[in-house]
């Protein structure tokens, strides 16, 4: 059950781009949880066919689609609009262009963050979650230009940047 519009506790991370997205992610995440709200960002969700519940899914989901907008920075939002968002979008439509907003990487720039991420070594961060977080914000670029990469790749690059931290 959603909460009272005039009681919404909103996302305190502005989404500023891809160097702040897996933070805004947990929080605008449990931001619906908390507001009862999340159903409207999951695929596959089915909407209720009495018209009644119809009628309270489609204004918990502009409340959803509000949320979501006013949890982006300004500076970003224009990239949300070029990665395909409608003003007619539904929650999880407006959900799924911020985050291709947040993940898209021109082709061109693919050039260089490729041989970073083979380049990664444990030792050159402050600790292991530090090392994985940036691995796997290089991966997320990569799986946008390339979705069909197979996974064993990451899996592969992040043992090789721990081992050869260990040998040198």
């Amino acid at each position: 059950m959603a909460s009272d519009p005039a009681n919404i506790t909103t996302s305190s991370i502005k989404l500023k781009g891809p160097d702040n997205y897996d933070a805004w992610m947990i929080d605008i995440g449990v931001t619906l949880r908390v507001l009862g709200l999340a159903e409207h960002i999951v695929e596959g969700t089915q909407k209720p066919t009495a018209p009644e519940a119809l009628q309270k899914w489609n204004k918990d989901n502009d409340k959803v689609v509000q949320l979501l907008m006013i949890t982006i920075h300004e500076a970003w939002k224009p990239q949300v609009t070029r990665a395909g968002w409608k003003i007619t979008d539904t929650a999880l439509q407006t959900f799924q262009a911020i985050n291709r907003s947040a993940l898209q990487m021109p082709n061109n720039q693919i050039s260089d963050i490729m041989p970073d991420f083979w380049g990664l070594k444990a030792h050159n961060f402050a600790n292991l979650d530090a090392y994985l977080t940036q691995l796997n914000w290089h991966w997320r670029q990569i799986k946008s230009v390339y979705p069909e990469t197979n996974d064993e790749q990451y899996v592969w690059a992040a043992l090789r940047g721990i081992k050869e931290s260990c040998l040198e």
